[in-house]
């Protein structure tokens, strides 16, 4: 649906609102995606989860194939007590390895050719790690706490719990064998392949992730949790809660179905997973984690009947739920493009917004985002940024905000269906791979065959944004208005498309000018025959 209006006006500024700053970057280290001389192909941990002892330990036993000829497999593993490597193949054994305290380096005993498959086993323990992986228990201060243990392995976190490759270009098949007290349950990604009573009267959960995701978006949850279960589409979705908080499982989630519908047919892609999951957990630090198949949500995301007069989770269930394509379906190949999850993830708040409660819903949603999205880093540094001194510095209002905004103008020179069938071949073209934002970019240019270099220069390589200044003057001598606008800010100009609308007395349909405003200033002159009452300027929004 091709619409001639813009939609700028949130975030540009007009007259006495904020400017763009220029003021030089930071000299961080120049970031770029890690090398990958081997492809991890999947990842099996088979761990006992001691949660009054805060203890993981077992094995982790890692598939992958040799892209260069390798000697040496080196993993990310932080505090890993480890007291046994050794290579599974025609000939097993032990083998020698050096454990930093980062990273295990191990020595695979010869060179593997390019394209030859290997496969390690890593036995080690793991005790209260630093990050990662968190335990809880009731003290004397906090007797109502619960015994639990949950993961956040975003940005780098879960080499703290298990070896892996920890980087967002990494994509391998998981699962997770983990052996907990009776009356426990576990959540982790892909489907529950098996729940055993052992002899020892404790339990085994088997959970296994058949399509790949990376390694920040494994999770394990260990906890006492009432678990509500329905279908969509002949695929469980469940919600853990905890047991005090199931009352009120409907109400918080009862648009979770919806979403899922929603967003399938929104995209023209399918919920790509095996299940979905979410679950609230003590505690957590963030509003909500994205964990393949399986989202951990904070505890305020639970509302009783009281709350829900004053808002409701929508936003965060909807945010999360959005991530299950944008963010793991499809994942940013560097932190640098951070905004294609986050951007994406935001945006998908600001559609259901629009398909559940209407335009004007979503437009007041966007006018909030807006001015996150014209606040902090966002007006000194880019939002691919290529220099930062660590990957959670890049989870600002660049990524989230300004990132939902970008797609939202993108929409708007677009129009609904080319927009709509850009992002359909996009996370079909990309699915199950890592991207940066040119594949979005070329992805757009090659469906249309317009150029979208100058619009992802403009909102992704540089900061801050246009602000304009707007005077207009009517002669009632000549029958003209004249309007002057101008971008006041200090860096170059930016291009982008403008409609005014003056409104007339006595005229329901209004005068308008549009106009791709590529300079600093322009001065239009527009006849009419007397003087607008109103002048607008980006009015739908």
């Amino acid at each position: 649906m091709p619409r001639s209006r813009s939609a700028f006006s949130l975030i540009l500024t007009f007259a006495v609102l904020l400017g763009a700053k220029t003021s030089a970057f930071t000299e961080d280290a120049l970031r770029t995606a890690a090398s990958r001389p081997v492809d991890i192909l999947h990842i099996r941990l088979d761990l006992d989860v001691q949660l009054k002892a805060k203890t993981v330990a077992g094995s982790a036993t890692i598939d992958f194939v040799a892209i260069q000829p390798t000697r040496t497999l080196s993993l990310n593993a932080v505090g890993h007590e480890v007291s046994l490597v050794k290579v599974v193949g025609k000939k097993t054994g032990k083998v020698s390895f050096e454990n930093s305290g980062e990273t295990i380096d191990i020595d695979l005993g010869r060179t593997l050719s390019r394209g030859e498959k290997g496969r390690v086993q890593i036995d080690y323990r793991v005790r209260d790690p630093k990050a990662g992986l968190y335990f809880f228990q009731p003290s004397k201060a906090e007797p109502d706490v619960p015994l639990t243990v949950w993961s956040q392995g975003e940005p780098t976190a879960n080499r703290h719990w298990f070896p892996c490759l920890d980087n967002p270009n990494e994509r391998q098949t998981t699962e997770l064998l983990a052996t907990v007290d009776d009356g426990f349950e576990v959540l982790s990604n892909g489907s529950l392949e098996s729940k055993k009573k052992l002899e020892n009267g404790r339990v085994k959960f088997h959970w296994k992730q058949a399509k790949p995701h990376v390694a920040y978006l494994v999770t394990l949850v260990v906890g006492e949790f009432e678990i509500g279960r329905t279908e969509w589409r002949g695929r469980p979705v469940t919600y853990y809660v905890h047991k005090n908080r199931a009352a009120d499982i409907e109400r918080t989630f009862r648009n979770t179905s919806k979403m899922l519908d929603f967003f399938s047919e929104r995209f023209g892609i399918e919920y790509p997973w095996e299940k979905y999951a979410q679950v609230v957990v003590e505690q957590f630090m963030w509003g909500g984690m994205e964990n393949t198949s399986a989202t951990t949500l904070y505890p305020a995301t639970m509302h009783d009947e009281r709350a829900l007069i004053d808002g409701n989770p929508d936003w965060l269930i909807a945010h999360e739920l959005g991530h299950q394509w944008w963010g793991d379906l499809v994942t940013c190949k560097d932190w640098s493009h951070l905004w294609l999850n986050e951007g994406f993830a935001t945006y998908c708040e600001t559609l259901w917004a629009e398909h559940y409660k209407g335009k004007d819903e979503r437009d007041y949603l966007l006018y909030n985002e807006s001015k996150q999205a014209r606040s902090g880093s966002a007006l000194t540094r880019p939002v691919v940024d290529r220099r930062y001194p660590d990957p959670s510095t890049m989870f600002d209002s660049r990524a989230y905000p300004k990132g939902g905004w970008i797609l939202h103008m993108l929409r708007s020179q677009l129009g609904d269906d080319d927009f709509f069938r850009g992002i359909q071949r996009y996370g079909t073209v990309y699915a199950y791979q890592t991207v940066e934002t040119n594949d979005l970019r070329q992805v757009f240019e090659k469906l249309y065959g317009v150029s979208l270099e100058r619009f992802f220069y403009d909102w992704t390589q540089r900061p801050g944004h246009p602000t304009l200044l707007v005077k207009s003057s009517y002669s009632a001598k000549e029958k003209q208005m004249k309007l002057e606008v101008k971008q006041t800010q200090k860096a170059d100009p930016f291009h982008i498309p403008l409609r005014i609308e003056l409104t007339m007395p006595g005229d329901e349909k209004p005068v308008v000018l549009e106009r791709l405003m590529t300079d600093r200033e322009f001065t239009s002159y527009l006849p009419v025959q007397k003087r607008p009452t109103l002048v607008r300027v980006d009015p739908e929004i």
